[in-house]
């Protein structure tokens, strides 16, 4: 059974994880009626077509986009909460890699780039609030 996996995807925000037994844990870049777009390991790019297959024109390939490394059910998914909506002057916390650490700094505004999230200082991949977090400030440790 063929499952149309960026319909599932379509409303999920930027930066969702899914697993690709290729790749391991990537993260959701862009959808669209073609292909689905995710950042691999080191930011590189990979795509797969609208059933998950890599490489879009490999019509007999399987499914190599899932949900997580445990599981394997699109029919399972659910939505992940779009992140905080900053605003202008919010104390944040940010970094660009897991591997480093958390940063404070205040919240400017969004761009289109894969560095996402402009701030005062400079601009950043991941952005969290820094309330409810100042815990991760200068630790590479990821929030609950």
């Amino acid at each position: 059974m063929n499952m149309n996996i960026a319909e599932i995807l379509k409303d999920c925000p930027k930066g969702t994880k899914l697993y690709s037994p290729l790749f391991g844990e990537v993260k959701l870049i862009e959808v669209n009626s073609e292909s689905i777009l995710v950042e691999t390991y080191k930011s590189t790019k990979a795509y797969f077509d609208i059933e998950g297959r890599f490489k879009i024109g490999y019509n007999n390939a399987e499914c190599l986009l899932f949900p997580s490394k445990d599981n394997r059910d699109w029919s399972t998914f659910k939505i992940p909460k779009k992140e905080c909506e900053f605003i202008p002057f919010n104390k944040v916390l940010v970094r660009d890699e897991e591997s480093d650490v958390w940063k404070a700094d205040l919240f400017s505004h969004y761009n289109n780039s894969r560095y996402c999230y402009n701030t005062v200082g400079s601009y950043y991949k991941q952005c969290i609030p820094y309330k409810g977090n100042e815990h991760l400030l200068g630790t590479t440790n990821n929030p609950d």
